[in-house]
């Protein structure tokens, strides 16, 4: 399969004045060059057997934006709310598998296996029960006990307790307290990242990444060449995150809330972030089967032009068409990965951050800070 998501390479040398930190990110998939000359049926087949990670983000985001580029009318309310369901889920099932198979490593602690094989089976159960997005054919009751399912699952084996008692923790010394008292890793690695004064490891502003502008679309869509690997935003010394932190920087729980523009946070902040999360989906994709939340649309950005931002596992994904005549002839994504892993992104500020103040664990803090802020790409990290 080909990788449209790219690989990112970072660097941190240690011992230079201030320290330094290298990210280099490649895309070697072109989704333009597939999905050219395509009508949007034929496109709709293609890209979910495109991508192996986040696949129902972005089937939902392209089906967005290429109904936006069609001027055809979006699906009804409730086949987008059926769409999303099924990101939601893959955002549970995402980041609670992270979550199990990534936290205790950094503890020094082996994998807990048992809740891997039910966590895989909860996108394709729900899918079965939602007839992939079929509002007109759901199974309600079907997909509200999906649902139940992946909330048992990350009561039992994340939070130690049921999620109406967690979320009633609205501060970070609630939080601390149920990390001090609960055994899951996720609890413990909260606990060890208090105990070993890391916090505050990776320290930065949070800038959140917001709508993009109808104007820097279009521009960026008319890129080539070089361009290509442009943002499409005006540059800036520190370009915008998209991150779980980003989305819920404005939080009680967290220990540096959003109480000014750009509040700084640590890694704590990014693990809780996480949690925070995970813990408002079973609830979210209630609400969106219900009639009670209304879902993503794409938008029309210009003539012919549609767009779709999606808040998926690890961020916002961004799908861009440009249809003429029934066919495509432009397509471009943004995954989180290109904001968040730019050279001026937050991953090269918070790992900065380690090297100048962390350096002893510049090794494990640097895996842990890259885990935090994207636990799905494809990475290396170099310690020098």
């Amino acid at each position: 399969m080909m990788n449209f998501e790219g690989r990112v390479s970072i660097e941190v040398v240690r011992g230079c004045s201030g320290g330094a930190v290298t990210i280099a990110f490649t895309q070697p998939g072109r989704i333009d060059r597939v999905l050219r000359g395509k009508t949007s049926a034929q496109a709709m087949e293609l890209v979910p057997t495109l991508f192996s990670l986040c696949a129902m983000a972005q089937t939902q985001a392209a089906q967005c934006a290429i109904d936006a580029a069609s001027s055809e009318e979006a699906g009804s309310n409730a086949d987008l709310a059926c769409r999303q369901c099924l990101t939601e889920m893959e955002t549970l099932r995402e980041n609670a598998l992270r979550i199990a198979c990534d936290w205790p490593r950094f503890l020094g602690e082996a994998v807990d296996k048992r809740p891997l094989k039910p966590l895989m089976r909860l996108v394709p159960e729900l899918n079965a029960a939602l007839a992939g997005g079929a509002a007109l054919r759901i199974d309600r009751a079907q997909a509200y006990e999906i649902i139940g399912a992946a909330e048992a699952i990350l009561q039992d084996f994340i939070f130690a307790e049921s999620l109406a008692v967690w979320d009633q923790r609205r501060s970070a010394d609630a939080v601390k307290e149920w990390a001090g008292a609960a055994r899951t890793p996720a609890a413990r690695l909260l606990a060890r990242t208090a105990q070993a004064g890391w916090e505050m490891a990776g320290l930065s502003p949070v800038i959140p990444l917001q709508p993009l502008a109808t104007e820097d679309v279009c521009n960026w869509l008319n890129e080539t060449g070089a361009g290509l690997d442009k943002l499409p935003a005006p540059q800036r010394s520190a370009i915008p995150e998209t991150t779980l932190l980003a989305r819920h920087v404005c939080d009680s729980r967290l220990a540096n809330p959003g109480a000014t523009m750009y509040p700084e946070c640590g890694l704590w902040d990014r693990l809780v972030a996480r949690l925070i999360e995970l813990s408002a989906l079973p609830g979210r994709m209630r609400d969106l089967i219900d009639d009670r939340a209304k879902p993503d649309a794409g938008r029309t950005v210009g003539a012919g032009i549609g767009m779709s931002e999606v808040l998926a596992a690890r961020g916002k994904l961004s799908h861009v068409a440009k249809i003429e005549h029934g066919r495509i002839i432009d397509y471009r994504i943004l995954p989180p990965t290109r904001w968040n892993f730019d050279a001026n992104g937050i991953a090269a500020r918070a790992l900065h951050h380690v090297t100048n103040f962390h350096a002893e664990d510049a090794e494990l803090l640097s895996e842990l800070v890259v885990n935090a802020i994207d636990p799905c790409v494809g990475h290396t990290v170099r310690i020098n």
